[in-house]
């Protein structure tokens, strides 16, 4: 008699060519002491139990999406992380519009190989995409002569408490593939064009506790 374990899915391990491989435990008849026996399941008992489990493992993506280099560092207030630089904010942001864009064309290259046979992921984390969060360090001021941040990928958040951006130009470019983006706790000073740009259709950015002082748009006026 085997019963399987309705709370434990059905995975196997990789990599045996004899097809010995582990898949998900079943409890045996057996008792050992009055405790019953976990004993792994082949990939054999797993197709005889799923028609066609070892296809569907064997479909499941394998995609690895480098880390950021980029990151930042305790804030003078002795617990937060964050950044307090302009331009090391601005190679942070960058290098995740890059990761986005690997992750995209790595997805992409995924379908179209899969096509009509995929169905369902193994990892319920795949279906989700996880917010890239920038936090400025409390209280501080970056500044730069000039130079935008370009922001070109989905989920991207930058937050600080009570500091303020003063760069002259444009503060923040926004492409076509910056959705669902929130800036919020932000002053924006200095700028000598329009603080945001949106070159592209698609973008989609919503500001929260922002504040704009003391920016001369191309008109000349002071707003």
């Amino acid at each position: 008699l085997m019963v399987v374990e309705e709370a434990t899915p059905l995975h196997v391990d990789g990599g045996s060519s004899s097809k010995s491989a582990s898949a998900s435990s079943f409890v045996s008849g057996e008792e050992n002491g009055g405790n019953s026996k976990t004993i792994p399941m082949t990939i054999e008992q797993a197709n005889i139990l799923v028609p066609g489990y070892s296809q569907w493992k064997e479909s499941q993506p394998n995609i690895h999406i480098r880390e950021p280099k980029v990151l930042p560092k305790l804030c003078s207030d002795g617990y937060t992380n964050g950044f307090d630089d302009w331009h090391t904010l601005k190679e942070a942001v960058q290098e995740a519009n890059s990761i986005s864009a690997e992750r995209f064309m790595k997805w992409s290259a995924y379908f179209a190989t899969a096509g009509k046979s995929f169905s369902v992921f193994e990892d319920d984390e795949l279906y989700y995409e996880e917010d890239v969060i920038f936090t400025i360090c409390p209280g501080a001021t970056l500044k730069a002569r000039k130079g935008p941040i370009n922001i070109n990928a989905e989920n991207v958040i930058i937050e600080c408490r009570g500091c303020t951006i003063n760069v002259g130009g444009t503060h923040l470019n926004f492409g076509p593939h910056a959705r669902n983006v929130l800036v919020r706790g932000i002053t924006f000073k200095g700028a000598q064009s329009s603080s945001l740009t949106f070159f592209h259709d698609g973008a989609d950015a919503s500001f929260e506790d922002c504040v704009w002082a003391g920016n001369s748009g191309i008109s000349g006026k002071f707003g």
